[in-house]
């Protein structure tokens, strides 16, 4: 199996509505929806870090999240790679 640190990450996405039309005082309300990702740290680049929750034994990885860096709010190891 494929050996990477365990990373819990809180970052920002973006909130939408689903209703073509909104009264400005509904819009003004909308925040951004925080998140919590949990999994293996497989990358973290310049830019982005990628975590998959997921991994395979043959080197597969599933459900993977590509996140920017500039979302992230929090990012803490919770079992480092052996």
């Amino acid at each position: 199996m494929i050996d990477y640190p365990i990373v819990v990450v809180e970052w920002e996405d973006i909130t939408s509505n689903t209703e073509p039309w909104l009264c400005l005082a509904e819009a003004l309300e909308l925040k951004p929806a925080r998140m919590t990702t949990i999994g293996w740290l497989i990358a973290d680049n310049e830019d982005s870090i990628i975590v998959a929750s997921s991994l395979g034994d043959e080197k597969e990885v599933g459900d993977v999240n590509c996140i920017p860096k500039s979302v992230i709010k929090t990012k803490r190891t919770v079992a480092p790679s052996k």
